[in-house]
This record gives C-alpha cells, sequence and structure tokens, in this order.
C-alpha cells in the first residue's frame, strides 16, 4: 500500500490503528486552521497593511 501512495509525496506508516486514529485526527484540523489563516490575511489585507 505505501508503494500506492509514495508518488503523491511520501507515506508515513502508522504502528496501529490507534497510531492511525490521532494522524487523522491532527491532519482533519488542517483546513479549519488555513482557513483561520486566510481569514486573519484578509482581516490584515482590509486594514491596509501589506505583506513583506
Amino acid at each position: 500500500m505505501n508503494s500506492l501512495f509514495e508518488s503523491l509525496g511520501g507515506v508515513l506508516p502508522v504502528a496501529d490503528e490507534a497510531a492511525f486514529n490521532v494522524f487523522s485526527a491532527l491532519t482533519g484540523t488542517l483546513t479549519t486552521h488555513y482557513s483561520y489563516l486566510a481569514t486573519l490575511t484578509s482581516w490584515a489585507t482590509s486594514l491596509r497593511l501589506v505583506p513583506d
């Protein structure tokens, strides 16, 4: 199974289902985090702050 996903950018094999569940929960929060960062960026832009 690892070889199937290796071509997509790498794999992170886990020891068991419990570890898989932890990684699933952690990666599941990324979309929310990126949305939060986008909101902050929009807010900062509305204040006419320019990125470096």
